[in-house]
């Protein structure tokens, strides 16, 4: 029989995680609504960029912890830091506390504040030359920087699609295991 402890933290471990689907919101029309994806930029580190994509990888989000993670291998997992270059990093946790309010937007130690899409920001692969990377500042943002929320948007979940087989009656028919006769001459 399970003890009281085990119901309790395995209810715990179900409720903990929720997934988040991260966007941008912006006064920007170019902006606003892009999607977030994180790219390869060193070992274990992937820096966040904006999209266009209607889709977004879904992040794991620990209310209790204020963690988002991604798996990165099957024993563990990847952490989405805040520092100058947003980033999911295998470094662990930063030292931020992330949370979201009522409309859904992510607030680092309590504040929404800080984010912002900026071009050519040294990056180590220079993605930022031709597309927005997210970027962190508590102050002295570079001028040509928009500022940026980052709100959670469940309907930018990938989905799976099945085509459905067509009716019956327009199925072709199956092969027949007897030969068909040779026309006759």
């Amino acid at each position: 029989m399970l003890s009281t402890f085990a119901l309790a933290l395995a209810a715990a471990s179900l409720v903990a995680a929720d997934t988040k689907y991260l966007v941008i919101k912006s006064d920007t029309e170019e902006l606003d609504g892009n999607s977030i994806s994180f790219r390869h930029e060193g070992a274990g580190i992937d820096y966040a960029f904006l999209g266009t994509a209607k889709t977004t990888a879904g992040l794991d989000f620990d209310e209790s912890t204020g963690e988002l993670t991604l798996p990165f291998t099957d024993n563990s997992r990847q952490y989405f830091s805040v520092g100058k270059f947003v980033s999911m990093t295998v470094a662990g946790p930063s030292s931020a506390k992330l949370s979201f309010d009522e409309d859904k937007t992510l607030l680092v130690d309590g504040s929404a504040e800080g984010f912002y899409a900026c071009k050519n920001t040294g990056d180590p692969y220079n993605y930022s030359e031709s597309i927005y990377g997210l970027m962190f500042y508590t102050e002295d943002a570079p001028e040509d920087c928009v500022v940026v929320k980052v709100v959670d948007d469940p309907s930018y979940a990938p989905t799976t699609t099945t085509t459905p087989p067509p009716p019956s009656s327009e199925r072709p028919e199956p092969p027949t295991s007897e030969p068909t006769p040779a026309p006759e001459p």
